[in-house]
């Protein structure tokens, strides 16, 4: 259920929570709001650095990320440098812009070894507006992607 390096949820664990949130949803329509995260030029950080140091900005982030968070919310990792994150509960796009840039903030003014290292991260937001739980992933990936291709160090989210 845990990934062992950042102890977030694991993949398949975060999209069983996921899936339990979006049936919740379905019954009791609350606001969710899901987010994929893709730290900027990871593969510099391990080119540069060597993966050791890759690891340990892995898991700051994944604490910056679980800070920024409140408990009902859920954070997972998806796959390499890719997190999940999924608020419950929440009131609508905005509240979970304001929850994307205070993340995007605080990982923009982290610091890595000896001041030389610093990251980004890309965010795209979806509003569960009554999609498949693989549809809701696949609107905030491919928004992730559309904030990779303008720029990175940005969020998209689903305008409606």
């Amino acid at each position: 259920m845990k990934d062992s390096l950042t102890n977030l949820h694991n993949h398949e664990y975060i999209l069983e929570i996921l899936e339990r949130e979006v049936e919740l949803q379905k019954q009791t329509p609350k606001g969710l709001v899901v987010m994929m995260l893709d730290i900027d030029h990871f593969k510099r950080v391990n080119d540069t650095y060597g993966h050791q140091k890759g690891d340990q900005v892995l898991i700051k982030i994944a604490d910056v990320i679980q800070s920024c968070l409140r408990s009902s919310d859920f954070a997972g990792r998806y796959g390499g440098e890719e997190f999940m994150v999924i608020l419950s509960g929440i009131s609508g796009i905005n509240s979970g812009i304001e929850v994307a840039e205070r993340i995007k903030e605080c990982i923009s003014n982290c610091v890595f070894e000896n001041n030389e290292l610093r990251v980004t991260i890309s965010i795209g937001l979806a509003c569960y507006q009554g999609e498949s739980t693989k549809e809701l992933v696949g609107i905030a990936d491919k928004l992730l992607y559309q904030a990779k291709g303008n720029g990175r160090n940005r969020i998209e989210y689903h305008k409606k």
